[in-house]
C-alpha cells in the first residue's frame, strides 16, 4: 500500500519552507498546509490517513530536508 505523504514528501518540505530558507512551519502544520490544498488524503478513511500520516512522521523523525524537499545528510 502506498503512502500518499511519502509520496508528496518534496511538497510537503517546500509547503514547511514557505519559500523561504529556513522551515516556517512544523511537520504537523506542513502536512495539514499541503493536504488542503492539494487533497491527499480524499476518499481515504480517517483511520487509514492517520496511520499513513503516523508512519510519515516516523520515517522523516531525524531526517533534514533541504528548501527543495530533497533530503540533506550531514
Amino acid at each position: 500500500m502506498e503512502n500518499v505523504f511519502y509520496k508528496h514528501l518534496k511538497e510537503i518540505v517546500k509547503t514547511a519552507y514557505d519559500g523561504g530558507e529556513e522551515p516556517k512551519y512544523d511537520w504537523q502544520t506542513a502536512i495539514d498546509r499541503y493536504n488542503a490544498k492539494a487533497h491527499i488524503t480524499r476518499g481515504m478513511t480517517v483511520g487509514r490517513a492517520s496511520q499513513q500520516r503516523s508512519d510519515f512522521l516516523q520515517y522523516i523523525q531525524d531526517k533534514k530536508f533541504d528548501k527543495n524537499g530533497d533530503e540533506v545528510h550531514e
